[in-house]
C-alpha cells in the first residue's frame, strides 16, 4: 500500500491509518507532519496517540517559544499537551503500565508548572488562578498563584485588596526559598513581594508597620538572580543603611 493510499484511508477516518502515518513522518524525521496525525489520532481516542501528543506537543511548545517568543501561543500548546494527559490517565480500562507511563510525563508536577507558568506569564490571570488552586501547597505553584492574584489585584477597577491580600500571602514563600521556577517568573514575584513590603501601610492590607528590612532582603534576591543582576541593583540603590541598624527607603 502506498503513502497516498494510506493518507486516503486516514483522512476517510480510519485511526490506524492515522497512526501509520505518525509512525512513517517520525522515522524520516519529519515530527512536524508526525505530530498533525498522532493529534488527530488522539482527538479519536486512540492512547498510542495521546501518549505521543503530549510528549511532541510539550517540545512543540518549547520550539515556538525559542523562535517567536509568543509566550500566549506555547501557552496554547502545553494546555493542550495538559488536556491530552488528563484524558490519557482518564482512559478508560488504562492498564498499570500505561498509566505509569502517562504519570512519568508529570513527573515532579513538570507538566502542570509549564502549564501554570505560561497561563500566568500570558496574563491569563484567572484561568492561572483556576488551574494552580490544586496545587497551591507546592511553594512552586504558591509563587505563581501569587503574581496572578497581584496582577489581577491592580488591573481591577478600583483595585482589589483581597486579591492582593492572597497574593501576599502566596508570595511569603519567598521569604526563605526560591523555588526552582522559571526565572522571568521569579523575577516578577520578588518584585512584588518587595513592592507589597513597602506599600503596605499605604494599601493597608497588614497591621504592622511596613518592614523595610525584608524588602531590602527581596531586593538583594533579585540583584543575584542570573541575568536580572542590573535591575537589582537598580532596586538597590533605593535603600540606605540607618545609624542604628535597619534600612531606610528613598525613592
Amino acid at each position: 500500500m502506498t503513502i497516498n493510499e494510506v493518507e486516503a484511508l486516514a483522512l476517510g477516518g480510519n485511526v490506524d491509518a492515522m497512526m501509520a502515518l505518525a509512525d512513517y513522518y517520525m522515522e524520516q524525521q519529519q515530527p512536524s507532519s508526525a505530530m498533525e496525525w498522532y493529534y488527530m489520532a488522539a482527538d479519536r481516542n486512540n492512547l498510542e496517540a495521546i501518549y505521543q501528543s503530549v510528549k511532541m506537543a510539550r517540545v512543540e511548545a518549547n520550539v515556538t517559544l525559542q523562535i517567536t517568543g509568543n509566550m500566549s501561543e506555547a501557552c496554547d500548546i502545553r494546555t493542550k499537551a495538559w488536556n491530552y494527559y488528563s484524558k490519557g490517565l482518564n482512559y478508560p480500562n488504562i492498564n498499570d503500565e500505561a498509566r505509569s507511563l502517562f504519570l512519568e510525563l508529570n513527573e515532579n508536577n513538570s507538566l502542570a508548572l509549564d502549564v501554570g507558568h505560561s497561563l500566568t506569564m500570558s496574563n491569563r490571570y484567572d484561568e492561572g488562578i483556576n488551574f494552580m488552586s490544586a496545587y497551591d501547597k507546592d511553594p512552586r505553584f504558591s509563587v505563581l498563584l501569587g503574581i496572578c492574584y497581584t496582577m489581577k489585584g491592580v488591573k481591577s477597577n478600583p483595585m482589589r485588596p483581597d486579591c492582593l491580600e492572597k497574593a501576599y500571602l502566596y508570595l511569603r514563600v519567598l521569604d526563605s526559598a526560591l523555588p526552582e521556577i522559571p526565572t522571568d517568573a521569579l523575577y516578577r514575584a520578588i518584585g512584588f513581594l518587595e513592592l507589597d513590603y513597602l506599600q503596605a501601610d499605604d494599601l493597608r492590607l497588614k497591621t504592622v508597620r511596613t518592614d523595610i528590612t525584608a524588602a531590602y532582603n527581596c531586593a538583594c534576591k533579585l540583584a543575584n538572580l542570573p541575568g536580572w543582576e542590573e535591575e537589582g541593583r537598580e532596586r538597590l540603590s533605593h535603600y540606605r543603611k540607618k545609624t542604628f541598624g535597619g534600612y531606610s527607603y528613598v525613592k
